[in-house]
């Protein structure tokens, strides 16, 4: 799942650092470059993290963990929808 990026005002851009597929091919899980691109932006957005035929957990924490430290983030929040069911 591709990670969206976005800048203040009307601009915008869209990474995709390769995710599980680049995981399953180089063993890569967030390539340095894509972090340099992110620092260009003010916030971002992380779409759904995890492949089917990767363990739970290693892309979650190679990517929050990473963004965190190199981009000196200090929130991370999850959407959550709540069930009209009780």
């Amino acid at each position: 799942m591709p990670t969206l990026y976005w800048q203040s005002g009307s601009s915008y851009g869209l990474i995709d650092p390769g995710g599980g597929e680049r995981y399953l091919k180089t063993v890569e899980i967030l390539p340095d470059s894509a972090l340099e691109e992110c620092k260009k932006f003010d916030a971002m957005f992380l779409g759904a993290i995890g492949h089917p035929d990767v363990k739970p957990g290693i892309l979650k924490v190679g990517i929050l963990l990473k963004n965190r430290f190199a981009l000196d983030q200090y929130i991370s929040t999850s959407t959550c929808a709540r069930s009209s069911s009780t």
